[in-house]
């Protein structure tokens, strides 16, 4: 966001001041330079030390600091092949930056984790640390919980708290997402109202964004419009949707009595992922092919009422 200043009528960019952008990235010896202060510089350094120290890999892909977010072009390819980036990826890493209490490092046989009864795994030892951590309401981490066959959970001293393949019964309460997905990241059998109720309690900064983070959990690509507004995007989402999966359950999203009393009229479509917390857990389709519902949409111009 730009803004100027009421006295010296100067712009400046205002942003998230703890995170490194791609512009400052780019700066010449950045470890020596002012950036490498901020709190997502330790998280960019640390990712690149866990990837080639303990993987030996030799690149690594940050969001925040590896899309040039100024050209919405880029900005537009990278958010409509996120989901690929993390399901191709060798490993992924996920801090979670509230989670304070220091561990030793375990062995490097993660299995040896979940074999060791679950006590020593981080999350039944401190599992309301583990839900407060904001990693889990944030609408942009649902793809990077759901996506990578190989994720790893590090708290804020960067110790390893487990992996998803160690952690899936926890994290299938702490996320609403059933184990089998996050074992197998398989999502064509999970109604679509059941993966829009994975985002119901998951927010982002942007209200767009809301809409736009779910584009890889219903495999669609459309073109990203900033300023159109949270429902305008949610609305547009539904309808890309419906194209390529006519799953009637899209309609199973409920609303409580006073935003009706207030609103008077709504559509079939729901406004926002958040109509969908309260939506029962469907059971997943199967793989009996049946003929998909005729379900089509047709935008309605306005109409004055005399």
């Amino acid at each position: 966001m730009r803004l100027i200043n009421t006295t010296t009528l100067e712009l400046k960019s205002f942003a998230d001041d703890d995170e490194v952008t791609y512009q400052e990235i780019m700066t010449r010896d950045i470890r020596s330079s002012p950036v490498a202060s901020k709190k997502g510089f330790h998280k960019i350094a640390m990712t690149c030390r866990l990837a080639r120290e303990k993987h030996a890999l030799e690149w690594a892909w940050i969001d925040t600091c590896c899309i040039d977010k100024s050209s919405s072009a880029e900005l537009s390819e990278a958010i409509n092949s996120m989901y690929d980036y993390y399901s191709k990826s060798e490993i992924c890493f996920a801090c979670l930056e509230e989670l304070n209490l220091r561990r030793p490092e375990p062995p490097d046989d993660e299995d040896s984790v979940a074999d060791s009864g679950g006590s020593d795994d981080g999350w039944e030892v401190y599992p309301k640390g583990i839900q407060a951590c904001r990693w889990f309401s944030r609408g942009w981490t649902l793809q990077g919980l759901i996506a990578p066959s190989n994720l790893e959970f590090r708290d804020s001293q960067w110790n390893i708290r487990g992996t998803k393949k160690s952690l899936s019964k926890a994290l299938e309460i702490i996320a609403g997402i059933c184990e089998e997905v996050l074992k197998d990241g398989e999502l064509h059998w999970s109604p679509v109202a059941t993966r829009m109720s994975w985002a119901a309690r998951r927010n982002t900064k942007r209200d767009e964004d809301m809409a736009y983070c779910l584009l890889g959990i219903f495999d669609v690509n459309m073109p990203l419009l900033y300023g159109e507004g949270g429902e305008k995007a949610f609305l547009r989402l539904q309808e890309e949707i419906l194209k390529i999966n006519p799953n009637p359950s899209l309609f199973a999203w409920t609303t409580d009595w006073l935003t009706i009393l207030l609103e008077r009229f709504c559509g079939v479509l729901a406004t926002s992922p958040s109509k969908f917390r309260d939506t029962p857990r469907l059971l997943p389709t199967t793989g009996l092919q049946l003929e998909p519902p005729d379900i089509s949409t047709t935008r309605i111009p306005p109409r004055l009422w005399t």
